[in-house]
């Protein structure tokens, strides 16, 4: 029993699973399963990905367990990796992708699965903001938020693909290219508004919790 990781030798982003069965075997199982990171080493070529056991367990439980870990550790989770989530109990059939024009194709649109991928992780709503404050380079951007460039670089390439950022190219030497908010992405601002307000509120209650503390230990 393994936990083992396999590497997109073009991009770097990475899947962990874990298998009682020898992980060559498992390997071709995902070229042809209808999952995140099936659909990715159909598109890539399965020459241009790396499987390595990177931990062996005694027991299905330990095994469950470090595998949690590894994805978590390593960052594998969607939008980073094609880790869709934290750890999978038994043996589920995925049948949601990282890619919302998938989801429209289906019959029913379960909304949650919708703020689940568009929204993943901690940067989408910042990249969002400062965009609602209009259009920026991507220097601009990767400074007012200080991430780095691979990050910003995954971010932006996914928000374009769903249609919330528009990016465009100027026809200038050297190119200078911006990204600006779609109409449905500018539809989000009265959510920003919102987080702002809820934030600010926020802020006072900490604070007030805090100041109780402090008179409480006097």
């Amino acid at each position: 029993m393994v936990v083992y990781k396999i590497t997109n030798l073009v991009d770097g982003k990475c899947y962990v699973g874990r298998t009682k069965r020898e992980i060559e075997q498992r390997f071709k199982e995902h070229q042809n399963a209808n999952s995140c990171i099936g659909e990715a080493i159909r598109k890539y070529g399965a020459e241009n990905f790396k499987i390595e056991v990177i931990e062996k367990c005694a027991t299905a439980n330990k095994l469950e367990i470090r595998e949690k870990y590894w994805i978590k550790k390593l960052n594998t989770q969607f939008p980073n990796g094609y880790n869709l989530v934290s750890g999978r109990i038994g043996n589920p059939k995925y049948k949601k992708f990282p890619d919302l024009k998938k989801f429209i194709n289906m019959k029913k649109i379960n909304i949650w699965d919708v703020i689940r991928v568009t929204f993943a992780g901690k940067w989408t709503i910042l990249i969002l903001y400062e965009l609602s404050l209009g259009a920026k380079k991507f220097n601009e951007l990767k400074r007012e938020i200080d991430i780095t460039h691979s990050t910003l670089s995954s971010h932006l390439k996914l928000l374009v693909e769903e249609g919330l950022v528009h990016r465009e190219v100027f026809p200038e030497v050297p190119p200078r290219v911006e990204y600006s908010l779609t109409e449905i992405g500018k539809s989000f601002q009265p959510v920003l508004d919102s987080i702002e307000v809820w934030g600010n509120e926020y802020i006072k209650f900490l604070k007030n919790r805090s100041e109780k503390t402090l008179r409480e230990l006097k």
